[in-house]
C-alpha cells in the first residue's frame, strides 16, 4: 500500500496483514453477549490490534500526520464530532457504558477513517476481502431463509449470529451493491453474479428502509448520467410519480406497529433532547435512559418497560436504539454534536458530488446509509463503520487513487 498524499512510507506488512484480515473476517464476525455489554469476536480484537499498529507506525509519522490533518476537512471535522461525543461522555448519566461505546467510537474512526485517509490505495486491496467474505455470509443467509420456505417473518432470523438484525444485514447490503467499482476486480464475472446474489438478499430481507434508500438513491445515480434537458423531463416525472404515491398512501396507508414504535422512540429521542440540551444524556445510554421518557399513549405491543440484557426470540423486534442515527446523537450528545455531525454529511456530500466521477460510487453508497439513517442506527456496529468511514475518506482521497 503506497501512499498517495503527503510524505507517509509504505507501511509495515504486518499492519497491511492486519488490515486484510480485518476486512475479511469482518463479515464473518459474531457478537458475544455479557449481560449489558458484547463483543464483537474476532473482529473487535482485530480492531484493537490494527489501531495499536497505526499508532506505533504514526508515531515515526508525525510530520506527515499532521500535514495530512492540516489539508483533510473531513479528518477535522470527524475529528471535532468525536471530541465532541468524548466530552459529552464526561457529563454521562452512565459513565461506564459511555467510555465503552467512545472507545469502540474512536477505534472505528482510527482504523477506518484515518487509516484509509493515509492509505487510500490500500481499500483497492483490503475491500474485496470485505466483500468476499459478505458474499459468503449472503449466500449462508439465503440457504438459511430457503430452509424456513423463504417466509418473511423469518427474515430477521436468516442473517444470524453474523448479523443480530435484519435492518444492519441490509444496510451493509445496500452500501456494497454500489461499491464493487471502487476498485479494479480481476474477475468480473464474480461480481456480476455476487449483485445478484446481493440484491436478492437485499429484496428478501423485508428491511423496506433499505429498499427505499436503494430505489431514491438509483433515481440519482440516473439523474446524474442524464443530460440537462432529459434531467428536467426526468424530475417531472419523479414529481408526478411522487405525487400519485403520495395520494396512495393518503388513502391506503396504515402505520404498522412497527413504524408506531419508531414514532414512539423519535418522540423520545426529542423529549431527552429537551431534558438534557447541551451535552445529552451520555453516549452509548439511549436505550436505558428513554424507557422513562415513553408515554403511554405512544406505546405499542413492542414497547419495552426495561433495558435488554440478553436477546432472544420474545425480543426479536424489541431493540432499544433510538431508530435513527441523526436523533441518537441528539438524545445522547446533545445539539453542538448533531449539528457537527450534519455539518460532516453535509460537507461529504458536497464534495462526493462535485467530484462525481471519481467518487461517485462512494458517495452512492453513503447515500443509502445516510437515507437509511434517519429510520434506524447502526454506525456503531463495526462492519457499517468500516463501510461509512472508509467511503467518506475516499471521498476526501486528494490524489488519483491507483493500485
Amino acid at each position: 500500500m503506497k501512499s498517495s498524499v503527503c510524505s507517509f512510507t509504505p507501511p509495515p506488512r504486518w499492519l497491511q496483514y492486519g488490515y486484510t484480515t480485518l476486512f475479511a473476517t469482518l463479515p464473518w464476525s459474531v457478537d458475544i453477549e455479557m449481560g449489558t455489554w458484547n463483543l464483537g469476536l474476532p473482529s473487535e480484537p482485530i480492531i484493537g490490534g490494527v489501531a495499536l499498529g497505526l499508532a506505533v507506525y504514526l508515531w515515526g509519522q508525525k510530520p506527515a500526520f499532521w500535514a495530512l490533518f492540516r489539508q483533510n476537512i473531513f479528518l477535522q471535522i470527524s475529528a471535532i464530532y468525536l471530541v465532541l461525543v468524548i466530552i459529552s461522555a464526561y457529563f454521562s448519566t452512565l459513565p461506564l457504558v459511555s467510555a465503552k461505546f467512545c472507545l469502540v467510537e474512536v477505534a472505528h474512526w482510527w482504523v477506518f477513517a484515518l487509516g484509509v485517509s493515509i492509505w487510500p490505495t490500500g481499500w483497492q486491496k483490503a475491500f474485496p476481502f470485505f466483500m468476499y467474505s459478505l458474499l459468503g455470509v449472503a449466500i449462508y443467509t439465503l440457504t438459511q431463509h430457503a430452509l424456513l420456505g423463504f417466509r418473511a417473518d423469518q427474515a430477521l432470523l436468516a442473517p444470524m449470529p453474523f448479523f443480530s438484525d435484519h435492518t444492519i444485514w441490509a444496510a451493509a447490503l445496500s452500501m456494497v451493491i454500489f461499491l464493487p467499482r471502487t476498485y479494479r476486480s480481476q474477475k468480473p464475472w464474480l461480481w456480476r453474479g455476487g449483485f445478484v446474489v446481493f440484491v436478492w438478499a437485499l429484496v428478501l430481507s423485508t428491511a423496506r428502509a433499505a429498499w427505499l434508500s436503494v430505489v431514491v438513491t438509483g433515481f440519482w445515480a440516473i439523474f446524474q448520467g442524464l443530460r440537462p434537458l432529459r434531467k428536467w423531463v426526468f424530475v417531472g416525472f419523479l414529481l408526478l410519480l411522487l405525487g400519485s404515491g403520495t395520494a396512495w398512501l393518503r388513502e391506503n396507508w396504515q402505520p404498522d406497529v412497527s413504524a408506531q414504535e419508531r414514532i414512539n422512540r423519535w418522540s423520545c429521542s426529542l423529549r431527552m433532547a429537551q431534558a438534557r440540551p447541551l451535552w445529552g444524556f451520555g453516549p452509548g445510554t439511549f436505550r436505558f435512559q428513554y424507557l422513562g421518557f415513553q408515554r403511554p399513549e405512544d406505546m405499542t405491543r413492542i414497547s419495552l418497560s426495561a433495558p435488554i440484557e440478553r436477546r432472544g426470540p420474545e425480543h426479536y423486534g424489541r431493540g432499544g436504539g433510538a431508530h435513527s442515527e441523526y436523533l441518537r446523537v441528539l438524545a445522547e450528545s446533545g445539539w453542538v454534536a448533531a449539528a457537527c455531525w450534519l455539518f460532516l454529511v453535509a460537507v461529504v456530500l458536497f464534495r462526493g458530488h462535485r467530484n462525481y466521477a471519481q467518487n461517485g460510487a462512494f458517495l452512492l453508497a453513503l447515500c443509502t446509509f445516510l437515507a437509511h439513517g434517519w429510520v434506524n442506527e447502526f454506525l456503531h456496529d463495526g462492519k457499517m463503520a468500516c463501510l461509512v468511514w472508509g467511503s467518506m475518506a475516499m471521498i476526501f482521497a486528494t490524489k488519483t487513487r491507483r493500485e
